[in-house]
């Protein structure tokens, strides 16, 4: 659920529809659960993952994910999109991305 929730926000077009759709199968499963097993909705009103818990979790990945791209020559991808441009595995044969050098080209 969270990963499709974070997919439909930050998606455009097939994706945006193919993560609304997977979001909607996925409440229904969690509705047709929780009333199967007859429990009461519960809001906790308290994040799951704070900022001070996000920064400490990214902190524990991203030095080494920083010195990979650089070794590699492959810029790392921002959390949000940038601009309309689709995913390599969006593209057909039909709908080429140009000549780039790499997937997430970082002399672009």
């Amino acid at each position: 659920m969270d990963a499709s929730a974070i997919v439909l926000l930050c998606s455009d077009d097939e994706l945006k529809h193919q993560a609304l759709l997977t979001f909607a199968i996925g409440r229904h499963a969690l509705v047709d659960q929780q009333k199967e097993l007859n429990r009461a909705q519960v809001c906790l009103h308290s994040e799951r993952l704070n900022a001070a818990d996000l920064d400490r979790v990214r902190g524990m990945y991203e030095p080494y994910a920083n010195a990979l791209s650089i070794h590699f020559l492959v810029a790392l991808p921002g959390w949000l999109p940038q601009g309309n441009r689709n995913d390599n595995w969006l593209r057909t044969k039909w709908k080429k991305a140009g000549n780039l050098f790499s997937v997430s080209d970082p002399f672009q």
